[in-house]
């Protein structure tokens, strides 16, 4: 133990600074001369300091000095009242102690100034309260930490901000200038680093105080550390020093003991002379990283699978053989995938219940466990998508006391699901957050990360983004969220900037120190960084839905920044970056290249990168151009006499080929736009430094030999290969009544997903025995199927002793409107069945089926064949034809009811909640829209419930509506003139259905032992549907909900009962066939053509000699539409701009399709753009296109109308 040297007791102003850099101290600036001083060692570094209080006098590294206080002394301030302590201290070789008394408030406080190595501490190391006060905030107002003047050679500041941004990308927060040429600053301003330099040395400062917003230039800008610049005598100072440490937080408890740390560097990077960047090197050994940054560089692929208003379009067992897809297409290149919609109906529903309140129609949480812990096995980390600025009123953790107006909360946040504000503040301080964090620990032991969205930050100190962030790290986990900055330092992934490429953190400064440790930089900034993007994700998040751009993504984008993030910078100049390992990157004209060993590795998109960057176990090779290209192997394959070449695809490697070395090179002809990757004759294993730096985050080693079949598809699942991933029938066995099966086959589509296809002109089945199912249990079966002409599609199952079930559609699919879905714009919709086991049966036969095809280019398709226990399921509750409760959901959706429109709609099921939920009629759940502009909100389809022609039906169902007048429930025809029923649905009650209760008291009998701050509501009122009906000849036949504005009220629909009344009935309403006929041009008299017949989705329809052929016969549908060749007339792209043009597209709700005639200006208006159909360029000859354009009363915009 070292012997004390020296104790001294006196009562003084604690001091300014801890460092000056210079050569010397002005003897105006310089600490009294009456002032105690001891040098403390560390064998680099010795620093003198002032025995008297803590402080630093100076500082020497090798040949170069810094001097350090030069300011006035300031006061202490405790909880933002000033004091003057007493200090006593007590000297040894490496450290001196103090203890600063507050005799006045009874709080001593403990400081050490220690060295070690080239770092010096200055740290709170113990707080003593033994009276009233408590210690919540320490202060100490121009305490610089560090210093530089401006007459120094070579003296310069690197500094940088973090800013409040949401979906841009701020202005750029980085000073880096010479001392002398900055202006002064009135009041010190925030910065998150700050780095000095000069000829001889160059420093670095980190502080553990939280981050603060609210600076006096501009309030937008924060950090944990105050920097000001003052001129004096003609010379600037630049002061550098800690804000405000929050000792103690709201909630009572420590945050940590004030700290500070000066790193101290000669030259660091090898490079001439001495600069910031040098600092910015050193920095990172007293720098705060997030928790497990070290994932980060291993994580090239990022996914969000998506779940969304109760529709369950990514089942939490999917998006485990999602993840396996990509294993295998990359070769076990490390993903990061977030389940958003793990709770409740999916995404932005049931916030903030983390645990205890899962989506399981996406397979709750035993499914969750499932992917979570098979991820594993393929490089993969899952984490989840929660909330803490928004509540539901359906969870279970809703109080009205958490909202920022607990007696009248602010209207509600509506995407899906009802969300009002959630202090944040008050949640974190409560507990209850923490709580919630380790309930989902516990239930998911395994989980990878926390994704905390839309975190944002309202007070100037932001305690808020600590907390959440240490109750996350505390359990090992890292926490990633959406808005740069708001969680900087303690985030390794901000959605925004992988989503977006102009939105991140602005600054140099702050990723040459964090590049390797954080995806949160503006990706087009810097091309030879890059950053992360998943962007082109394929698992539903904003309607991405393509392997293909996915892979591409991948490749070309993250896997190159992911390498280099492998490495750290040590020099970043214009067109070049420098990184430890022996790696480099430059422009090479619009190209970025990246360098090793002096051997090229990346040309543009043509690279050839070892993976690991240091393991260097294999190589990935691509070329985005058809071209033979020579590259160097890496050293460390050096002796290789041949490597294996392999092709990656959604199966794995290909067979390989092997490829002669000559002279340490090798000479790839590759497929343009393929991933491959390389194996060494003789396998290669370089040993790595730092955590996760094999290239795996999971421990899944980094070679592979994965194939489609032993990944197993469909683990977790009761049909296995349900999607075909396999690309072949494996798991299936096919049948043909005439022998021949060669119609039945497995294809690829244009996004790069599989599916069954059907086709020919014979019949064709697939079979797959079901095992494993519990005898009594009832199932729910389902396929999407996509119908192509007349062929007659039937999902059928049987083989469990009890009599088949099947249901069928033998008409074209309607189109898919989910914008989540994966098959989003195409004819595919989920075909179901219910089926219960009879005693002792444990197996069933699950057939996939399409009849013979009276035309070879009759197609059926086949995939995402689920089958999921669902107990207690029925549509033929107490003997009627069809019932719906909406109490079992599961696999997804609304019942019978397809989403009306395209996009991501404002509708789901709503879900009781005692006392706090007023839009559920009956039961747990009903079926709500909210909020979703005008028009189709849902409808059902002949494979839900089929109305068969020249029968008649009673349909009764429950409602709720908060507004009058604006909801129809109706009973429509495919190619009615008019709806056959039509209801207007009343208002049941006044007061909104998801909106705050009125203030009022609050009875002790529902709130049990606490009491919340607005009185409980019960369910509103509501009344009931009753129509019936006579089907005619009008096409399918349906039931929908219709919005007739975009007024901001909510319906809900339950028990849906339809009843057959048979054929006897009579005097019942039918419907009248849709008009139709010519569309003829009265500046033109010629007619609206599709040209050859060709009802391909995107022809464009022009004018053409009227012939009466049904290209030119169009029919107008009571929804607005259109119809010719079965495809509606559809305004391109949703344009609404003059000169946009006119196709013919498959028909899908939308209000680019709808359509008003004007029988006096004889004019046809878009709904969604106002504007005129007409020809272009008001010609009139054959062969012209229409368009829209803004009404005009031109002859080219009138027509004629059947």
């Amino acid at each position: 133990m070292d012997r004390p040297r020296a104790r001294a007791t006196c009562a003084v102003l604690l001091s300014a600074s801890l460092l000056t850099l210079g050569g010397t101290v002005p003897a105006a600036a310089g600490p009294t001369a009456t002032a105690a001083t001891a040098a403390i060692r560390s064998g680099q570094l010795t620093a003198t300091v002032d025995t008297a209080f803590p402080q630093v006098l100076q500082y020497r590294l090798g040949r170069g000095t810094l001097p350090g206080n030069t300011g006035a002394t300031p006061q202490v301030s405790v909880n933002g009242t000033a004091f003057t302590p007493t200090v006593t201290s007590t000297i040894t070789p490496d450290h001196v102690d103090y203890v600063l008394g507050f005799p006045s408030i009874d709080v001593t406080l403990n400081v050490r100034v220690s060295v070690s190595g080239s770092v010096l501490s200055w740290k709170v190391t113990g707080v003593t309260e033994t009276g009233a006060t408590k210690v919540s905030t320490l202060a100490i107002p121009g305490l610089n930490l560090l210093s530089i003047r401006g007459d120094r050679p070579g003296a310069q500041v690197a500094d940088a901000s973090v800013y409040k941004t949401y979906y841009a990308p701020g202005p750029d927060m980085d000073t880096i200038a010479a001392v002398s040429s900055l202006p002064t600053d009135p009041a010190p301003l925030h910065k998150a680093i700050a780095l000095v330099a000069d000829s001889t040395i160059a420093a670095g400062i980190t502080s553990n105080s939280l981050t603060s917003f609210g600076d006096p230039v501009d309030p937008n800008r924060g950090g944990n550390l105050l920097v000001r610049t003052t001129g004096s005598a003609g010379v600037n100072t630049t002061a550098i020093g800690s804000d405000l440490w929050t000792y103690r937080g709201p909630d009572g408890k420590v945050v940590a003991l004030p700290e500070a740390k000066v790193v101290l560097t000669g030259d660091a990077n090898g490079t001439p002379g001495i600069d910031w960047q040098d600092a910015a090197v050193a920095y990172r050994q007293i720098m705060t990283e997030p928790e497990q940054a070290a994932q980060t560089k291993n994580n090239v692929v990022s996914q969000i699978a998506m779940n969304f208003v109760s529709q369950a379009q990514n089942p939490f067992v999917k998006t485990l053989d999602d993840i396996k897809k990509m294993a295998l297409h990359t070769d076990g290149l490390g993903q990061s995938i977030e389940l958003k919609g793990y709770q409740d109906e999916g995404h932005d529903a049931g916030h903030p219940d983390y645990a205890g309140h899962y989506n399981t129609a996406a397979g709750g949480l035993a499914d969750i466990n499932t992917v979570v812990d098979g991820a594993a096995a393929y490089n993969a980390i899952v984490g989840v998508h929660i909330s803490d600025v928004g509540q539901a009123p359906r969870s279970k953790a809703f109080r009205w006391d958490k909202t920022y107006d607990p007696t009248n909360p602010a209207p509600p946040y509506i995407w899906g699901d009802t969300a009002f504000g959630l202090d944040t503040g008050k949640d974190l301080a409560s507990g209850d957050y923490a709580e919630r964090i380790a309930a989902l620990v516990h239930e998911v032991p395994n989980l990878g990360f926390v994704y905390s969205d839309a975190f944002f930050q309202q007070d100037s100190v932001n305690w808020n983004a600590w907390k959440e962030a240490n109750v996350v790290a505390r359990h090992g986990l890292p926490i990633y969220t959406e808005f740069p900055t708001y969680m900087f330092p303690y985030v390794s992934w901000y959605h925004d900037s992988a989503e977006y490429d102009d939105v991140g953190i602005n600054s140099r400064i702050l990723r040459f120190v964090y590049n390797h440790d954080m995806d949160a930089w503006i990706n087009n900034s810097e091309p030879m960084l890059a950053g992360v993007q998943n962007k082109a994700s394929f698992m539903g998040w904003h309607s991405q839905h393509s392997v293909n751009k996915e892979i591409a993504q991948v490749f070309t984008n993250n896997l190159p920044t992911k390498y280099l993030q492998h490495f750290r910078i040590t020099d970043w100049k214009d067109g070049a970056i420098t990184f430890t390992g022996g790696v480099s990157t430059r422009m090479n004209g619009a190209s970025p290249q990246i360098w090793r060993d002096g051997a090229l590795e990346r040309d543009g998109d043509k690279f050839f990168l070892p993976w690991s960057p240091q393991g260097q176990q294999k190589i990935y090779a691509w070329n985005d151009t058809a071209e033979s290209r020579t590259w160097t192997l890496p050293k460390a394959w050096s002796g290789q006499s041949s490597v294996t070449l392999y092709k990656l695809s959604d199966t794995g490697k290909d067979a390989g080929a092997q490829i002669t070395v000559s002279g340490g090179r090798v000479t790839l002809d590759l497929d343009p736009n393929t991933p491959y990757v390389i194996y060494p004759g003789t396998p290669v294993s370089v040993p790595t430094a730092g955590t996760y730096a094999d290239g795996s985050n999971t421990g899944a080693p980094v070679r592979r030999a994965d194939t489609a079949t032993s990944v197993g598809f469909g683990t977790g699942t009761i049909v296995k290969n349900g999607e075909f991933f396999t690309r072949d029938l494996s798991g299936w066995t096919s049948a043909s009544t005439s022998g021949d099966t060669s119609g039945v086959s497995v294809v690829t589509d244009s996004n790069g997903f599989q599916n069954l296809r059907i086709t020919g002109s014979h019949d064709g089945e697939v079979t797959q025995k079901l095992t494993g199912l519990t005898p009594g249990q009832t199932y729910s079966a389902s396929a999407y199927v996509s119908v192509t002409g007349s062929r007659k599609a039937t999902l059928r199952v049987d083989g469990n002793g009890a009599d088949p079930v099947e249901n069928w559609i033998d008409r074209p699919t309607p189109v898919q409107t989910d914008a989540n879905n994966r098959f989003s714009g195409q004819r595919f919709q989920r075909l179901e069945v219910l089926f219960t086991q009879p005693a002792g049966a444990t197996t069933a036969t699950l057939h996939l089926m399409a009849d013979a095809g009276s035309d070879s280019g009759d197609t059926v398709l086949w995939s995402d064949v689920r089958a999921m226990a669902d107990p207690g399921a029925t549509h033929r509750a107490d003997g009627h034809t069809y019932t719906e409760d909406f109490e079992h959901n599961t696999g997804g959706g609304f019942g019978p009811f397809l989403i009306g429109k395209p996009g991501e709609p404002s509708e789901i099921l709503s879900e009781a909640h005692d006392g706090y939920t007023r839009d559920t009629i009956s039961g747990t759940y009903s079926l709500e829209t909210i909020n979703n502009g005008a028009g189709p909100q849902f409808r059902t389809w002949p494979g839900s419930i089929r109305f068969l022609p020249g029968h008649s039906y009673r349909v009764q169902a429950d409602y709720q509506s908060d507004i009058a007048g604006q909801y129809r429930f109706q009973v429509d025809g495919e190619n009615a003139a008019a709806p056959i029923t039509d209801t207007l649905l009343e208002q049941t009650t006044t007061e909104k259905l998801t909106g705050a209760p009125a203030p009022g008291p609050v009875p002790s009998w529902w709130t049990g032992p606490w009491t919340d701050s607005l009185p409980p509501v019960r369910s509103a009122p509501h009344s009931r549907i009753d129509t019936s009906f006579t089907v005619g000849d009008c096409g399918d036949v349906y039931l929908s909900l219709t919005s007739a504005t975009d007024s901001n009220g909510a319906a809900t629909l339950d028990n849906l009962v339809v009843d057959d009344l048979g054929t006897a009935a009579t005097g019942l309403p039918t419907c009248r066939p849709a008009v139709s006929g010519p569309i003829a041009g009265v500046g033109s008299d010629r007619c609206v053509d599709v040209p050859n017949s060709d009802a391909t989705d995107g022809t464009r329809v022009a004018l053409w000699d009227c012939n009466g052929g049904a290209n030119q016969t169009w029919a107008f549908a009571a929804d607005g539409t259109i119809r010719s060749l079965g495809k509606c007339l559809d305004v391109i792209g949703h344009g609404t701009a003059d000169g946009t043009g006119v196709e013919l597209w498959n028909c899908n709700g939308g209000a680019n399709q709808q359509w008003t005639y004007d029988t006096a200006a004889k004019t046809y208006k878009g709904a969604e753009s106002g504007s005129c159909l007409g020809a272009v360029a008001g010609a009139t000859t054959n062969g012209t296109l229409l368009e829209i354009r803004r009404c005009d009363g031109g002859a080219s915009q009138q027509w004629s109308h059947p």
